[in-house]
């Protein structure tokens, strides 16, 4: 899961001092907290899962188990946005 959150940081937020800039970018462009941007994307991420595992057929595209380690890194995600806000 750290790898895989390590390879998206490094797409999505290069160059940025901040690994979780694009939640505060988003959370910007649409008035709403980062940690909401992130919780948005969770539901997508679960949604996903139960559509992929609705009919029990093989995903062609994403697998069940990449889906579930997006889901975990999401939440820990949120967990560190929503510590960010604490320390406010």
């Amino acid at each position: 899961m750290r790898l895989m959150h390590e390879k998206k940081s490094h797409d999505y937020a290069q160059g940025a001092k901040d690994p979780l800039n694009n939640y505060s970018c988003s959370a910007a462009d649409n008035g709403l907290d980062p940690w909401r941007v992130a919780l948005v994307r969770l539901s997508e991420k679960y949604w996903r899962l139960i559509s992929l595992t609705k009919n029990g057929t093989r995903p062609q595209c994403e697998s069940i188990e990449d889906n579930l380690l997006d889901i975990a890194s999401m939440a820990l995600i949120i967990r560190a946005l929503l510590l960010r806000v604490d320390k406010t």
